[in-house]
C-alpha cells in the first residue's frame, strides 16, 4: 500500500509545482521606450535550447509625425544562467522604412535602412512569468533616401554608427 501511495504522491507532484524557469520557452514583450515616438514594438522570442533564443521584431508607428515599419529578428546566446534569467550576448537584424511628405515642398520620402545591430544584455522573468529585458549596443545601419518632388534624387547608401538601448517588458510562458 505505501508504494502505491507514493507512486500516486509523485504522479500528482509536477501539478502542484510551481513552474520552473526553463518549463517557458516562449517571451512575448513589448519595447517600453519606443511608445514615446508613439510607435509600438513587439518582439516574440523563442527558446531553441537552454541558452539560445530566437525572436521576430516588429515595429510600426510615427517617428517625427512620419510614418514607420520595423521588421527584423534577434539571436539571443545566455552566457549565464539559462533563457529565462540571465546574461547574454545577441545580434539584431532590423529593416526599417520611414515614409512621409513635405508640405509647402510638394516633395515626398522614403528612408530605407537595414542593420546588424551587435548588444549585451540582461532578462529577468519572475516565477509567475513577467519579464523585463535590457539591452545596450551599437546600432550599425546602412541608409538611403529617395525623394520624388522638384528637384531630388535618390540618395547612395550611407552607413551609420550610434547607440542601442532596449528596454522591454512581457509576459513569459
Amino acid at each position: 500500500m505505501k508504494k502505491y501511495l507514493c507512486a500516486v504522491m509523485f504522479a500528482f507532484l509536477p501539478a502542484t509545482t510551481a513552474y520552473s524557469q526553463t518549463d517557458r520557452p516562449i517571451s512575448l514583450w513589448l519595447s517600453i521606450l519606443d511608445l514615446w515616438s508613439p510607435a509600438v514594438k513587439l518582439g516574440l522570442e523563442y527558446q531553441l535550447s537552454n541558452n539560445m533564443g530566437l525572436a521576430g521584431v516588429f515595429g510600426s508607428g510615427s517617428i517625427n509625425g512620419k510614418g514607420m515599419l520595423e521588421v527584423g529578428a534577434q539571436y539571443n546566446y545566455y552566457l549565464t544562467g539559462n533563457f529565462n534569467n540571465g546574461l547574454h550576448v545577441g545580434s539584431e537584424l532590423l529593416f526599417t522604412n520611414v515614409t512621409g511628405t513635405r508640405t509647402g515642398y510638394n516633395t515626398s520620402f522614403s528612408v530605407n535602412a537595414i542593420g546588424l545591430n551587435p548588444y549585451l544584455g540582461y532578462k529577468y522573468s519572475s516565477r509567475y512569468g513577467f519579464t523585463a529585458i535590457l539591452q545596450g549596443g551599437v546600432k550599425c545601419m546602412y541608409a538611403t533616401a529617395d525623394f520624388v518632388g522638384r528637384d531630388f534624387t535618390s540618395s547612395p547608401a550611407t552607413p551609420q554608427a550610434e547607440g542601442l538601448l532596449n528596454i522591454n517588458i512581457g509576459w513569459s510562458f
